[in-house]
């Protein structure tokens, strides 16, 4: 294994990129999705998932893209159909304010969390697209952290939106799926 140009770290840099961004024209929609006020568990998550992404982007540089076999045949398709879930999520992210309603159009409308669903599509794709086990297990203990927290963000989203959220759950998956009729016409 050596460092190269067309190794995973590609996608690495790209799910990574977008958090600075954020950071510099949007702090307070980053803000907003950590949920409001930090807690121990949210610091320990914090690091934790840090901790696995630096493992893996180091890991990243030394493991080639497996081009012209069947695996990156496979896993490039998923990994660009996750960056581009990923991206669009992102867009959202930079175009709305998320003080007085939560984000319910464009990757939101079809997923309660785009950002986890592109993330966990693309490092999956990105794995078999190397045939490499481990960036497969970083994807699976990244996406365990995120799912075991989900029900807790919309917990404050519930508290934070109140009846809007509430209307957005009833007709939006968690994770992914096509968006329901809302039957009590809230939020339409």
């Amino acid at each position: 294994m050596e460092p190269g140009l067309w190794n995973a770290w590609l996608f690495f840099v790209y799910y990574w990129l977008p958090m600075p961004v954020l950071r510099a024209f949007r702090p307070a929609t980053l803000d907003s999705l950590s949920g409001g006020e930090a807690t121990p568990s949210k610091a320990r998550k914090r690091v934790v998932l840090s901790a696995l992404f630096l493992a893996a982007l180091v890991y990243s540089m030394f493991v080639p893209l497996k081009v012209g076999t069947l695996w990156f045949y496979i896993g490039l398709p998923l990994a660009l159909l996750g960056a581009l879930v990923f991206g669009l999520a992102v867009r959202e992210l930079m175009r709305e304010e998320l003080e007085s309603s939560p984000l319910q159009h464009g990757a939101y409308r079809f997923s309660r969390h785009p950002l986890y669903v592109g993330e966990i599509v693309m490092f999956c794709g990105v794995a078999v697209a190397c045939a490499s086990a481990w960036i497969l297990v970083y994807a699976a203990l990244t996406f365990g952290l995120h799912a075991a927290d989900a029900a807790k963000e919309e917990e404050d989203c519930l508290e934070r939106y109140g009846g809007t959220y509430a209307a957005y759950m009833r007709r939006t998956p968690r994770w992914l799926g096509m968006p329901r009729r809302d039957e009590e016409g809230v939020g339409q």
